[in-house]
């Protein structure tokens, strides 16, 4: 009995730090968060499609003040758990001018009709309405996205496209509202 208590006790550790921080992505784990003072080529030139095949641009991002940009992966349980959180955040602060939108990784690798079903199925379960968009080629081949470290990983994008920060991590509605409030005083 013991030892199934110290199992559990492991394997629930385990689960919170995989909530706290996230998924990993690649062996550089020393990446930290932090503002991005480079061009964000990736946003500012954006040219991919919906997940449903419609175009999508940077001109999404001018239609708000800090847009949220969440790079999330299918096989992510953290990425998974904060995407209704993001839902809701679109549309609380959507007054304030703020928008989200996610972004799914593995549309950059397999575009195939099983990762699309897979996706939006998955999306339609966890109740999940903000916009979502495909990873384009050229977004792959960017600095901002060949440096992600973890997943979930967040920009924050001005109107213009321009990375404001970037974020390591999954979050809760009150976390990720906190944090874009903080934001939006520098804006």
């Amino acid at each position: 009995m013991k030892k199934g208590k110290t199992i559990f006790a492991v394997i629930m550790a385990m689960a919170l730090a995989f909530a706290v921080v996230g998924c990993g992505k690649k062996d550089d784990n020393d990446k930290k968060d932090g503002n991005s003072g480079a061009s964000a080529t990736a946003f500012e030139k954006m040219n991919t499609t919906t997940l449903d095949g419609e175009k999508a641009d940077s001109k999404i991002f001018a239609k708000n003040k800090v847009t949220v940009v969440n790079i999330w992966s299918l096989t992510c349980p953290p990425c998974i758990a904060e995407l209704p959180h993001l839902s809701k955040i679109n549309d609380k602060l959507k007054s304030k001018g703020v928008g989200v939108i996610g972004i799914v990784y593995e549309t950059g690798k397999d575009d195939s009709n099983a990762t699309l079903d897979k996706t939006k199925d998955l999306l339609k379960k966890v109740k999940a309405t903000h916009p979502q968009l495909k990873l384009s080629e050229d977004m792959l081949k960017s600095e901002e996205f060949s440096n992600i470290a973890y997943f979930p990983t967040t920009f924050f994008v001005d109107s213009k496209g321009k990375v404001l920060k970037q974020k390591a991590g999954a979050a809760d509605e009150k976390g990720w509202e906190d944090e874009i409030l903080e934001v939006l005083k520098d804006v």
